[in-house]
């Protein structure tokens, strides 16, 4: 099997290569300056985004963020895209994530619920979990991509790491779970009128 990343990679010439890493550290740096970070923005330095940006591209190389030709979009397209997917994974982690405090009191970010409120959130979740399962009840892959979902895996590119699967196996999964909720809702629309 061959690297479409690789390939493509390889076929640039030195200075088109320069140009492509030098966008995407420059991209890099601009997705993370729209952050709030807890400490110093960790792609703010040169080294840093170039970097970052170069484990980037080694995830893409080593299958980790595939690409091929196939694709709907361009290998430089896909680079951008695992960037910013990546700065924002990095700002999400604990330890970056930005609390402002005010007389050394943390501001809430969101308002407090009420327990009744609470209660209508569980049980949403509760409905929406059991109508999950109900849609993938008879598809081993479609039961894992919900079990992932639940245990808070949003991205198919970390759903696929996590199971050791192409990406594509993992969006078609999620497309097939997202028809099957829209043929359940439909159909619970129309017993509901009828």
């Amino acid at each position: 099997m061959t690297n479409d990343a690789i390939d493509e990679l390889r076929a640039m010439t030195e200075s088109q290569y320069e140009e492509l890493a030098a966008a995407l550290s420059l991209h890099a740096k601009r997705v993370a300056n729209r952050k709030r970070w807890a400490g110093s923005n960790p792609l703010g330095t040169a080294s840093g985004s170039e970097d970052f940006v170069y484990g980037v591209v080694e995830k893409v190389i080593s299958g980790v963020r595939p690409w091929s030709r196939a694709s709907n979009h361009s290998l430089r397209q896909h680079l951008f895209e695992c960037i910013r997917s990546e700065v924002d994974n990095l700002s999400k982690l604990k330890e970056n994530v930005a609390r402002e405090e005010f007389d050394g009191q943390p501001i809430a970010d969101t308002f407090v619920p009420t327990p009744e409120q609470l209660l209508e959130q569980k049980q949403w979740a509760q409905h929406v979990e059991r109508l999950l399962y109900e849609v993938a009840s008879d598809d081993p892959l479609l039961r894992q991509i919900v079990d992932l979902w639940l245990e808070g895996f949003d991205k198919p590119a970390d759903m696929a790491e996590h199971l050791g699967l192409p990406v594509d196996r993992i969006n078609v999964g999620l497309r097939k779970i997202d028809r099957r909720l829209h043929a359940e809702n439909t159909r619970s629309k129309i017993e509901a009128t009828t």
